[in-house]
């Protein structure tokens, strides 16, 4: 289903919208969401960047060492 998508020359009181957009130029976009787009509907957990890219850990020889573990770069942090 496309979005409603509607001009408004003078936005009245009625509108629930914030009100220094009341008496306005506004543009009002009505777009219905489906049951995926509905916060209150449970999804199922989104894999990590680590569960989609594990089978390329440690295929890279020579490479900088681990960064996260360096003094150098953990000063400042736990302060």
């Amino acid at each position: 289903m496309q979005p409603l998508r509607q001009v408004i020359e003078d936005a009245p009181d009625s509108i629930a919208i914030p009100e220094q957009f009341h008496h306005q130029r506004i543009e009002l976009i009505i777009w219905p969401l489906t049951r995926e787009a509905d916060p209150s509907t449970e999804r199922p957990p989104q894999p990590s960047f680590y569960d989609l890219t594990q089978e390329f850990c440690g295929c890279v020889e020579g490479g900088p060492t681990d960064l996260s573990t360096h003094p150098k770069h953990l000063e400042g942090f736990g302060e």
